[in-house]
């Protein structure tokens, strides 16, 4: 086996390793390759986006590239950025897409299973949530906003969006957003309007 060569940048979550490698059209693309556990769909390799039992949806030793719905490889690749259990990367003509843990369906705010839904410059994956910054530079997060520390312990916030309860295809979630949602500037209603670039904690 020859070792990935061309590698750009390399990002890790809880189980699941990931690199972005050139894909030699002098743009700074590539695609992205993953390795490591995937039971709950983190290694992006089935149209679902969910783990397989057996096979390479479900854990590899090696790296091989994530897949659209489609069957085709993800490609024109720009930037990614690890969740725990989640992976979230930026294409060359502003979209982001996600993969991995889903449970309540907040990773995935396409029409359908092949379109990216937000158009960003910088982007960050946390614990159950994912963060961007849009191409008019304001800040928006989008998934789980609260997250155990401990059996007794929950932490929150993570969206900074203010809001304490929300409903997530229809269902109550505990400040939950499905769609991606403001990161708002303290007291103010409004968020910034000049962020280049996003990262994140596990919580926030």
């Amino acid at each position: 086996n020859n070792p990935l060569s061309g590698v750009i940048q390399v990002q890790a979550g809880d189980y699941t390793a990931y690199a972005l490698v050139d894909d030699g059209t002098g743009l700074g693309t590539g695609l992205v390759y993953s390795w490591g556990n995937g039971l709950i769909g983190s290694l992006g390799r089935n149209a679902n986006g969910v783990g397989a039992p057996g096979g390479l949806n479900q854990q590899s030793s090696l790296a091989y590239p994530v897949m659209k719905a489609d069957g085709t490889p993800l490609k024109d690749i720009v930037a990614v950025s690890a969740g725990d259990v989640s992976c979230y990367a930026l294409d060359i003509y502003g979209y982001v897409w996600a993969w991995g843990a889903d449970p309540r369906r907040v990773l995935k705010g396409q029409t359908t299973s092949n379109d990216a839904f937000l158009h960003a410059v910088s982007i960050g994956g946390g614990q159950g949530f994912g963060m961007a910054v849009t191409d008019d530079y304001k800040p928006v997060a989008w998934g789980n906003n609260t997250a155990t520390i401990s059996t007794s312990l929950l932490a929150g916030g993570n969206l900074g969006n203010g809001i304490a309860d929300g409903t997530c295809n229809g269902a109550p979630q505990k400040a939950a957003s499905c769609a991606p949602v403001y990161i708002l500037n303290g007291t103010s209603t409004t968020p910034h309007n000049d962020v280049i670039s996003i990262s994140r904690g596990d919580l926030y």
